[in-house]
């Protein structure tokens, strides 16, 4: 299955700053791109990092649910733990199909 990949390449980094008055936080991609700044005022620190962490790791999860699907889609799945829905509406979310 191919992903609409219009998003910046991956992977990203989480750069993890914080100083006495906030916290602010940034991803950037491998070359360098700055994709997003991650702050929240009032929120904790270590909320904040993990935010950015998750935000992050974006391109590597959007592959792997990418290649999950594809494999389930290739095997018989029991109902009860039947996870395409879940998957589908997740990269759909993310504007990935």
């Amino acid at each position: 299955m191919t992903l609409k990949d219009t998003f910046t390449p991956g992977p990203w980094r989480a750069h993890i700053a914080a100083d006495s008055i906030r916290v602010s936080d940034g991803v950037c991609s491998a070359d360098g791109l700055h994709v997003c700044d991650v702050a929240s005022y009032g929120a904790l620190p270590s909320t904040i990092h993990a935010n950015a962490r998750l935000i992050a790791s974006a391109p590597e999860l959007a592959e792997a649910l990418g290649m999950a699907l594809e494999s389930l889609n290739e095997t018989n799945v029991p109902k009860e733990w039947d996870c395409r829905p879940k998957i589908r509406a997740a990269l759909a979310k993310a504007g990935l199909l």
